[in-house]
């Protein structure tokens, strides 16, 4: 279990939430955003190892853009069970802007 292991969850969890909302990000935006703060973390299915839960998958969704991109983000097992429930989550603008043949796929992508 998580808990032997010394934390209250998979960071890869949190990671995942960042990765998502990057990609969007970038897909979208044309800009790379680096974590900045997280508002909130909260934890869903305590006790529970998300690594028996089968594919999880990352729910972002934006908020009002600007200087700094925020998002919310959950992560869910295919059951629809919510491990962890990120909120505020905040970027700040990587100051080299991303390659066109970079952003092209990810913004055909999302198309």
């Amino acid at each position: 279990p998580l808990g032997a292991r010394g934390t209250l969850t998979d960071p890869r969890l949190i990671e995942l939430c960042f990765q998502t909302a990057g990609v969007w990000e970038a897909g979208k935006t044309g800009r790379m955003g680096l974590p900045r703060h997280i508002h909130r973390i909260t934890l869903g299915q305590r006790g529970e190892d998300p690594s028996d839960a089968g594919r999880l998958v990352a729910v972002v969704t934006p908020g009002e853009g600007g200087e700094e991109a925020s998002y919310d983000a959950y992560v869910a097992d295919e059951a629809g069970r919510i491990y962890l429930t990120v909120s505020g989550y905040s970027t700040v603008q990587h100051p080299d802007p991303l390659a066109e043949d970079v952003r092209r796929p990810l913004r055909e992508a999302m198309d």
